[in-house]
């Protein structure tokens, strides 16, 4: 079973993950519904601090002082709707998925023949139906928010970067091949780190599982300290894979954060030149700002 899963790649795991998902089609169209509203307000907020700043602040226009803030309130109650309605399908989903795989599982565990069961240990296989499958829920519904609502609210803020002023947005996109190498090989050593932690939490069950259906044999012979020994090197390396799960994952924040800190410090350069020149309004500038904040998460 890991060599198969360890042949796959990303995209082949994922596809096969999605049949489970057919039966719910229809919860899913409204997961997407969901997320794909939720992310074109994200682009809305943006956009309207540009009539905020120069209507409202700049020429003191009485009428958008009224529509500026209504606009407001309904951007974010609309965006809180999608929000409650998109999640609350897509973990739904993603319960439904784990209980559909947990119970198939069990019935292809029922049909094992014998020799399945002496190479792997009891312990082993319910780390795959209480761990494995867990963590399967998480990165689910997590691709499945990163595929559809991430990729819409990164279009939108680029639309909303170009349509504002597309030469600071070619500025700020020149860390864009930098950010995509730093997250790959953080990708990558979050997976192989994950393989570990699982491969850790086996050896614990299988552990715990012989201590106790063993104890009096381990009493009989004094076998309490090769025990307690066996016991803290496991717990011990499950903490390092976990440790450096942790490192990778930190890691990566500060890293883009640097590179999109050294645009941003170059964009409010050019951008400041081009109010001196009067080719940049404030409220354009605070729009795509905006923007490019919310692009960076």
């Amino acid at each position: 079973m890991s060599d198969t899963r360890k042949t796959l790649t990303d995209r082949q795991l994922y596809r096969r993950l999605l049949t489970y998902v057919i039966p719910y089609r229809s919860t899913f169209l409204i997961a997407v519904f969901g997320m794909v509203l939720q992310a074109a307000m994200e682009p809305a907020k943006a956009y309207l601090l540009k009539p905020m700043m120069d209507q409202l602040f700049v020429d003191k226009d009485p009428l958008m002082i009224v529509i500026v803030p209504l606009l407001i309130v309904l951007v974010f109650v609309v965006s809180g709707i999608a929000a409650f309605i998109g999640d609350s399908a897509v973990y739904w989903i993603a319960n439904r998925v784990v209980m559909d795989l947990r119970s198939r599982m069990f019935s292809r565990m029922l049909r094992f023949p014998s020799a399945i069961y002496d190479r792997q240990t009891g312990s082993s296989l319910i780390s795959k139906f209480t761990f494995d499958v867990t963590q399967l829920k998480a990165a689910s519904s997590g691709a499945v928010t990163v595929l559809i609502k991430d990729t819409v609210m990164i279009l939108g803020l680029i639309g909303l970067m170009f349509y504002t002023e597309w030469q600071l947005t070619c500025i700020a996109l020149v860390g864009t091949p930098f950010v995509i190498l730093v997250v790959q090989l953080i990708r990558n050593r979050l997976r192989r780190m994950s393989g570990k932690v699982q491969e850790t939490m086996a050896y614990i069950n299988q552990i715990l599982s012989e201590s106790i259906e063993g104890q009096k044999i381990v009493k009989l012979f004094g076998g309490q300290q090769q025990e307690q020994d066996r016991f803290d090197k496991i717990i011990n390396a499950n903490r390092r894979y976990e440790m450096k799960f942790v490192y990778a994952s930190a890691a990566s924040g500060p890293i883009v954060q640097l590179v999109s800190a050294t645009a941003l410090a170059i964009i409010v350069y050019v951008a400041a030149n081009q109010a001196l020149q009067q080719q940049l309004s404030t409220g354009s500038f605070v729009s795509f700002i905006a923007a490019m904040v919310l692009l960076m998460d």
